[in-house]
């Protein structure tokens, strides 16, 4: 496929979407009810692909990113990775979706070592990860390596198989302790003391709770919620200390206190007053 054929991509300002959609989604109903989409759904091959590209183009739908996205999808889906990567390079407004979608078939289709190439190069890009992002590349490592054939990972794709299982480990886990059994675990954990005590005196050690203060990875370590005081404090531990704080997120504290309201205590009556020679200071 030439690229001369793909023009230079301008997405076109959209209609005022629905106030649960962004712009970003939002796909306008000329864009998926139109024939070149339901011809792309049927699409079987990579030659019967490169017949139905002119009709997308010619239609004025190459700039919708349903249509860019899905032919990513298809080129990917027939072995056919060059042409994808024409697809994607021609995009100039690239969405988080397209991203996932190559990597996706160079997981599939390519070798492990292209695949974590373009997993940094969204990391570059500034495109977050999501968690099947982590799937697709840990199943490349094990449809790809086998140990008992004596294959070997090198010292830098150790890491990153690493990197990617923690935090996929970590997303699946704040999703975990948001759900009824997870909130039953983190409940005998509690009432084990196992996050925690509050520093603060006049909370007379108050069990606390773990919170992210961002749902961004990387953002900032797990620091400790006390229900008493409603303030958060670094934790003690220093393995607690170099958690990422977006594992925990920062709604479970919030939603755990909702579904055990018998646990939130009442706030504290006192506080500490300011003396001097034993006199209280003059507050302006």
């Amino acid at each position: 496929m030439s690229p001369k054929i793909l023009p230079a991509t301008v997405s076109p300002p959209l209609s005022a979407p629905p106030p649960f959609l962004t712009p970003r989604n939002y796909i306008p109903p000329h864009v998926y009810k139109h024939p070149a989409a339901i011809l792309l759904e049927l699409c079987t091959s990579t030659k019967e692909l490169h017949q139905f590209l002119p009709l997308v183009i010619k239609n004025g739908l190459y700039s919708e990113h349903l249509f860019q996205t899905k032919m990513v999808s298809l080129f990917c889906k027939f072995g056919s990775l060059n042409d994808a990567l024409k697809v994607f390079e021609s995009i100039e407004s690239k969405t988080g979706p397209i991203y996932y979608t190559l990597l996706k078939g160079y997981a599939q289709q390519d070798t492990v070592n292209n695949a974590y190439k373009f997993f940094c190069r969204m990391k570059c890009d500034s495109v977050a990860p999501v968690v099947y992002n982590f799937t697709y590349l840990l199943k490349a490592c094990a449809d790809r390596y086998d140990a008992k054939m004596g294959d070997v990972f090198t010292e830098e794709q150790n890491e990153l198989v690493e990197s990617a299982a923690e935090m996929l480990y970590g997303l699946i886990h704040v999703r975990y302790i948001l759900t009824s059994k997870g909130m039953a675990a983190m409940l005998e954990k509690y009432k084990n003391y196992d996050f925690g005590r509050c520093p603060r005196v006049y909370c007379c050690g108050q069990p606390c709770l773990p919170v992210g203060q961002s749902d961004i990875q990387h953002s900032s370590t797990v620091k400790i919620y006390c229900p008493k005081c409603e303030d958060i404090y670094y934790p003690r531990s220093k393995y607690q200390g170099n958690i990422d704080g977006a594992y925990f997120g920062t709604t479970f504290p919030h939603l755990f206190l909702m579904t055990y309201g018998h646990l939130k205590p009442q706030k504290p009556t006192q506080s500490y007053t300011q003396r001097v020679f034993g006199f209280k200071l003059h507050k302006p």
